[in-house]
């Protein structure tokens, strides 16, 4: 299977190692790991899964959760807590207690990510996954995750115009990358601002 960008989130330093050693070595990336939560979810944009611890010293990881359930990213739960701690709107996530090998977990994420992307759109990528690449390369052009994302911004709006005036006639991958190119080679410096 092609490896994912996988968000590890975890205060426990042993847990922590643990775990990224064992997704380094699957061949997986990993991404962080972080301990908070503000840190972790400023991260989102690039990650294709995540592991959450549920507990993290003074606070929890569930506004990491709510932003990744509404970007449709797979993620579990590894915690030391019961079941019962973790809120109703995450009862279709599985939650893993420590300690835990990272396999099972590893498994678990990649089936939850290949039966997304299986169901998707034919084709390949799905727009979710096209616009994250999108930022991802607008960030690269710019010089600030500001000013990258005013550039994906005004992309879309183009990409929307040209779709509702049926000009848009490419696949999404392939158009999006073209107005992408365009737009950073004609208006770069007003997204600047």
């Amino acid at each position: 299977m092609a490896s994912l960008r996988i968000l590890v989130l975890e205060n426990n330093f042993i847990q922590t190692n643990q775990l990224v050693g064992e997704i380094d070595a699957s061949g997986d990336q990993v991404v962080g790991p972080f301990s908070n939560a503000c840190k972790a979810i400023y991260h989102i944009d690039i990650v294709q899964a995540a592991i959450l611890d549920v507990k993290l010293l003074d606070d929890t990881s569930f506004a990491v959760s709510d932003e990744l359930s509404y970007r449709s990213i797979p993620f579990i739960f590894l915690t030391g807590c019961e079941k019962q701690n973790v809120p109703v709107r995450f009862n279709q996530f599985n939650v893993y207690q420590k300690p835990s090998l990272a396999a099972p977990l590893l498994h678990h994420l990649h089936y939850q990510y290949h039966q997304r992307h299986k169901n998707g759109p034919p084709g390949g990528l799905n727009i979710e996954d096209i616009v994250r690449e999108m930022i991802k390369t607008a960030r690269q052009m710019m010089p600030d995750h500001l000013s990258a994302d005013r550039l994906v911004e005004g992309v879309l709006q183009r990409a929307i115009a040209q779709a509702t005036s049926g000009t848009f006639t490419e696949n999404s991958e392939e158009g999006l990358s073209r107005l992408l190119n365009e737009e950073y080679r004609c208006r770069a410096a007003q997204y600047l601002n």
